[in-house]
């Protein structure tokens, strides 16, 4: 009787002794799985956040895109040409350029002397047996084979003396005889305009001309306005010998010289001044519904 009341009172504990053992096992597996769970969290957290760094602080041995385009992106400009390419001996004029950002794109009028002129654009073939490889704003680069060669605006002069002796002309003023010297040249007693005061003075006749009848001063060259007192430019209405050799042609139109419109009498005496200063204009002109420019030197 008294054995079976202390298995009795046993059994109890037992199975209380059991169930704490095996909820004491259960929660220490819940906790290790908890733990790689939280593990595996945390490193992909730290992945993600640490992926931004990890590309600002990637290195490599060569130069870096920002310092490979440092100079410009490729192709954003021309290529770099030598400047010590020689001179061509093709007998070609060059006689205007068109630049474009793309250099691909860029174009030239050529002549062959005594003819017309043509545009050419960069690719092109040229007479020759050249290329044009290359425009710039003073020289075009033509490529004969692996050689390039360099054809410069011909060293172009306003005959400004010549319109003057015109003038002189229609208004009856006598010319001076030329006395002959040794050879067959030809000198006259009277002194030419050189680069000095005499061509200073000259332009400055020239300036009070167009501030006095600007008329008659752009028909002693040629000239007409394309819209009188307005800044639209200037014709050229026949082959002036005021403007013999300085590349324009009859039907050009006159845009600006130095960048500044044409057409208004006073703004264009202003030009005049800046000529007489810098000895050469950059002239803007319009020839079959194309522009280009041509740097003219002023004697």
């Amino acid at each position: 009787m008294f054995n079976f009341s202390i298995e009795q009172l046993n059994r109890p504990i037992i199975i209380g002794a059991w169930v704490i053992l095996a909820g004491t096992v259960l929660y220490l597996v819940v906790q290790n799985i908890f733990f790689y769970l939280d593990s595996d969290l945390a490193g992909q957290v730290n992945l993600s956040t640490s992926a931004p760094l990890q590309e600002a602080v990637v290195t490599s041995d060569g130069p870096s895109l920002q310092t490979r385009e440092l100079f410009g992106q490729l192709g954003a400009t021309g290529p770099a040409e030598p400047v010590d390419a020689p001179t061509t001996r093709l007998n070609l004029e060059l006689q205007g350029v068109f630049l474009n950002e793309l250099q691909t794109a860029s174009s030239a009028i050529v002549a062959e002397r005594g003819k017309d002129g043509r545009l050419y654009q960069v690719g092109e073939k040229l007479p020759g047996n050249v290329t044009l490889h290359a425009v710039n704003a003073d020289h075009i680069l033509l490529r004969r084979g692996t050689r390039l060669e360099k054809l410069l605006f011909i060293s172009k002069r306003l005959n400004i003396r010549a319109a003057s002796t015109a003038s002189n002309r229609s208004s009856g003023t006598p010319r001076t005889k030329p006395t002959r010297i040794a050879g067959n040249t030809q000198l006259s007693s009277r002194v030419q305009p050189s680069d000095g005061p005499n061509s200073s003075a000259t332009l400055a006749e020239v300036r009070e001309r167009l501030l006095r009848n600007p008329s008659k001063l752009l028909k002693d060259y040629g000239l007409s306005a394309v819209s009188k007192g307005s800044p639209k430019g200037y014709n050229v209405d026949s082959a002036h010998p005021a403007l013999a050799g300085t590349g324009l042609q009859p039907g050009d139109r006159v845009v600006s010289v130095n960048g500044a419109p044409l057409g208004t009498a006073m703004n264009d005496a202003r030009l005049i001044d800046q000529a007489r200063s810098a000895g050469r204009v950059r002239v803007e002109v319009e020839r079959g519904g194309r522009r280009f420019f041509l740097t003219i030197p002023i004697p």
